[in-house]
């Protein structure tokens, strides 16, 4: 091959892997581009939940608006996430993009267990931690609990909670006051469970240490209480006895 062939060769070639390499630059900035100018336009919920939470809530919390749409390339999941479980009740939350314009959220809201008697529009979950009422739940007849303070629950109210709540039916449960539960002194400690049978509403005064023998003791005594169709207070703080009193 001549010496013009091989020059010509080789300057095809530059200009063939040149023309390649820029090529392939452009395209990849075209695409960037393109992407950056794609939006997040819509959020995409998914939930097996009963409680439907809107898109424009998650928005909202997001900082996302239509008006300025947030390209969808910036956007990053990972504070995203973090940022919904700690200003929503949720339980657990996942989040995808989806090209070209879309969010994707899955999640699963946290279990109300009682209303918290002490402060408005808040709710305890089944863990004992609070959580917002409205708007993220619809009316629910639940017991209220009051505690001291309005606070996550201790390790012992959250205890005496659960178990009180599996021995009654929860239908008939309206009340569990738990704010002497941890007294310093130990005559005036105690828990207060109000039932509400039939229009009669029963209030027991239990013991912390003997509640649970207390209220199966009310079980098989309630029919009796029942008959007469009048409200009663159980007292069971007394040793070897029960104050009663309508």
């Amino acid at each position: 091959m001549s010496i013009k062939k091989s020059l010509l060769v080789i300057f095809v070639s530059a200009f063939c892997t040149c023309g390649l390499f820029f090529g392939c630059f452009f395209l990849m900035q075209w695409s960037a581009k393109l992407q950056r100018a794609s939006g997040i336009e819509k959020i995409v919920l998914h939930t097996q939940e009963s409680e439907l939470l809107s898109p424009q809530l998650f928005a909202y919390y997001l900082g996302l608006s239509a008006n300025t749409l947030t390209p969808l390339v910036d956007f990053d999941l990972s504070p995203a996430k973090s940022e919904l479980l700690q200003k929503l009740p949720l339980k657990s939350i996942r989040l995808k993009k989806r090209k070209p314009d879309q969010l994707w959220i899955a999640y699963e809201l946290k279990r109300p267990l009682a209303i918290l008697g002490n402060a408005s529009n808040t709710l305890i979950d089944t863990e004992g931690s609070l959580m917002p009422y409205k708007p993220f739940y619809s009316p629910k007849k639940i017991p209220t609990i009051y505690l001291q303070q309005e606070r996550q629950m201790q390790e012992e109210e959250l205890a005496c909670c659960k178990r009180i709540f599996a021995l009654l039916e929860d239908r008939e449960l309206t009340i569990l006051d738990l704010r002497w539960i941890c007294h310093a002194s130990k005559a005036k400690r105690g828990v207060v469970v109000a039932l509400g049978t039939e229009g009669a509403t029963h209030t027991l005064r239990l013991t912390v240490e003997g509640y649970e023998e207390e209220l199966l003791a009310y079980l098989q005594l309630k029919k009796r209480f029942l008959e007469s169709n009048r409200p009663y207070i159980l007292d069971f703080r007394f040793k070897n006895a029960l104050y009663l009193s309508s």
